[in-house]
Formats: C-alpha cells, structure tokens, sequence
C-alpha cells in the first residue's frame, strides 16, 4: 500500500534518531529528539518523550491520509525481554493500530548495516557483544554480559589484561617493559603502588577500557607482552563469533558481517589477526560496509514485522 509508513527509533542516551520509511523501503523523514534510554532516563519518562514523539511525527501535514503500520523502537537501555515487553505495551495503549517492536541497539544496528533481516554483527567496543539472524531462527545473542562477566575481547578487557600483566611481572621478575612504563608515565604514576591505588579506589570503566588504546602503542612499537594481549583479544572475539555462528542456519553462502566498536575498527592488531582467523574457519563470512545506520534499520524490522516476517 502506498500510503503506508513505517517508523524507526534508535533510542540514545542524549539524544534519539527517528526515520520513516514507505512501503518501498524509501527513507521520508528523518528527525532528531530527545534521549530514549530507559537505562539512562527511567522507563516513564522513555515513555513520555516516545509518545510525544511519535504523535508529533504522525501527525504532520504531509502524512496526512496516511497510516503508520510499524513502529520499531531499538535502545541500549533495552537490557532483558521483560524491559522490551513493559516498553511495548504501554506504547501500544496510545498506538494500537501498528504493530510495535522493541528491542535493543545490537538488532536495529545490524538490519540497518546489512540492510536485510540476515546477517551478523560484532561489536567491540568498551564491552563486546555478538548479534546475528538467518532465515526463520530469529534473532540470536552472544557475549554482552558486562565487564564483571564476559566481555571478552573488548576495550575493558584489553586494559584490565594489561593491568594484571604488569603485576605479575613485577611479582615474577620485577622487571620494566614498555607497556609498564607506558601506563605509568600516562598517568603520572611513580609506581605500582599508585596504579593499584587508582585501579581500585577511582578507576571507572571506561578508564580501565581506555588503557586499550596505550597497549596498542605498546604493541604498535614492539611490546611482546602488549602484542600478545591483542593477538588473545582477536582470539576471544572468535569464540564469540563462533558461539553465534553455530546457532545460526543460513540458506546462503554469502553471509554479510559487520563490525563495529573501537576495537574491531581501529586496532590494526585485533582486527588482521581476527579478520584472518575468520578467513581460516569460515568461507561463508564476509565483512562488509554499514548501508545503513540503526535508525533506518529500525525502521526496516518495523516493516517487515508488519508483512510477517519478523
């Protein structure tokens, strides 16, 4: 039906991305708002700044005489079923003649990137996560249990393996490499004593994740010990992407594969050791460029959810 219309939400923490699309998958509009992050801003007020929203969207004069058949609302704050299930059915008391989709960012990002309902993706980031769906199996989740649990392969993971490289060494041989001057230099620290104090009492997260960036300097200027972490992150990463991939029944032999993070983007290390272990195990898999970002994305399952192939 031509005067049909589908919206798409890539729900942020500041700010959220809103796109239509028409039948034919043609992108109509597209419209920044405020944050939609449930983690971030509580459920009540996701749901106020959704409602009003999607309102205003709808009812602007050039769609008038139109219907809005999906709407598909993709969040990081998006964290368990029961959390998607509460979002969808308070949004379906103020619109019930669509079908409502909710779900994380991992999803909305990989239909987006793909442009199709199949594919995979893996993230590498400050934490690590694998997404992926084939035909008929839905959508299937590795990894993303936090820095506490499993992110293997991410920016944490990376610093925290620096971190306890450079104490067992000292309780070993006591000896100075340049992943251990690197760090303490970065942060004007005299000693160990001074990083354990830090790491412990005012470390956050992401200052643990950002040391990843000083062992790829490491690595980069040709520290064994900074190398060897890199080379075990690109291996963790594979574990995750074979936990997937065995889940996974595909009617193709082309499968596309994004990657996404930091980690995977930016750290020559990681990403060539792990693109050729993906070469070595399967010849099905193929990286390819995002076609689209998570709001078209979104927007795509919003779509298809309504023609049934959700």
């Amino acid at each position: 039906m031509t005067n049909t219309y589908y919206i798409g939400i890539d729900g942020g923490a500041s700010k959220s991305t809103i796109v239509l699309l028409d039948n034919r998958s043609k992108e109509l509009l597209r419209i920044k708002k405020g944050p939609t992050n449930p983690f971030s801003i509580g459920i009540n007020k996701t749901e106020e700044v959704l409602k009003s929203s999607i309102m205003e969207v709808t009812g602007r004069p050039e769609l008038s005489g139109k219907k809005c058949a999906g709407i598909c609302i993709g969040s990081a704050g998006i964290h368990r079923r029961r959390d998607a299930l509460e979002l969808k059915n308070r949004l379906l008391k103020f619109f019930p003649y669509a079908q409502v989709h909710v779900t994380n960012d991992y999803e909305i990002a990989l239909v987006g990137g793909t442009g199709s309902l199949n594919g995979i993706i893996l993230i590498s980031g400050t934490g690590s996560v694998a997404y992926g769906r084939s035909e008929g199996h839905g959508f299937v989740r590795a990894g993303g249990w936090g820095h506490l649990i499993g992110d293997e392969g991410s920016a944490y993971h990376i610093g925290k393996q620096a971190l306890v490289s450079i104490f067992e060494t000292n309780d070993t041989s006591n000896q100075d490499n340049l992943l251990k001057k690197l760090i303490l230099d970065g942060k004007n620290f005299s000693d160990l004593d001074d990083l354990m104090f830090w790491a412990y009492k005012s470390a956050t997260k992401k200052d643990i994740a950002d040391l990843a960036l000083t062992v790829d300097n490491a690595a980069e200027k040709g520290d064994q010990t900074a190398i060897n972490i890199l080379y075990n992150a690109a291996e963790d990463l594979l574990k995750i992407l074979q936990n997937i991939r065995g889940r996974l029944l595909f009617n193709t032999e082309k499968i596309p594969m994004i990657l996404s993070g930091g980690v995977l983007l930016n750290n020559r290390i990681v990403r060539s050791t792990f693109l050729a272990r993906v070469r070595e195990a399967y010849r099905d898999l193929y990286p390819v460029t995002p076609k689209h970002d998570a709001a078209y994305g979104a927007a795509l399952i919003a779509r298809n959810f309504d023609k049934g192939k959700g």
